[in-house]
């Protein structure tokens, strides 16, 4: 579980960096971490728990992780 959150971490702070588009400036945040083969086995099944993990990390907010189960 630790490795998972240093890469989560490490992959949210990469993410959310801003982006210049022309004269906008853009962000991107991510909240989905399904990790094979823990939560599945095929697409379906990481499909399926990743929109699960994607629900209940949007009702925590912006700019978090949570690992499906």
């Amino acid at each position: 579980m630790d490795a998972i959150a240093c890469v989560a971490e490490k992959l949210l702070s990469a993410i959310n960096q801003p982006n210049q588009l022309g004269s906008n400036v853009g962000h991107v945040s991510a909240s989905v971490v399904a990790v094979y083969p823990n939560n599945g086995i095929n697409g379906d099944t990481l499909i399926s728990v990743a929109d699960s993990a994607m629900y209940e990390a949007k009702a925590k907010g912006k700019n978090c992780w949570v690992l499906g189960t």
